[in-house]
């Protein structure tokens, strides 16, 4: 993973909403992609595709666990972009 430096507060929430809209849609591809393989698997007659489908299942529920950590992520993104609206609006 690469760093990034976000300073500006509407970019932090931005990028906030991509991420949470990617994790969304990612799961629903996931779980309706689990869902056609569980239909495929007793249609393959060899072992070598089901083996196959097995490891897309695997691929796509791992894909699904990771999401929690993207959404701590946005969440941490939002958190930080509201300290820096709130010390950006102190005058001296």
């Amino acid at each position: 993973m690469s760093d990034m430096i976000i300073r500006d507060p509407n970019t932090m929430k931005k990028f906030a909403s991509e991420i949470d809209e990617y994790c969304n849609a990612m799961k629903g591809v996931c779980i309706e992609l689990k869902s056609h393989l569980s239909t495929a698997v007793p249609k393959m007659k060899d072992e070598q595709s089901k083996k196959a489908l097995k490891k897309i299942e695997i691929l796509s529920t791992e894909l699904i666990s990771g999401l929690p950590e993207a959404l701590t992520a946005a969440e941490k993104l939002r958190k930080s972009a509201k300290f820096l609206e709130e010390i950006q609006s102190i005058s001296i």
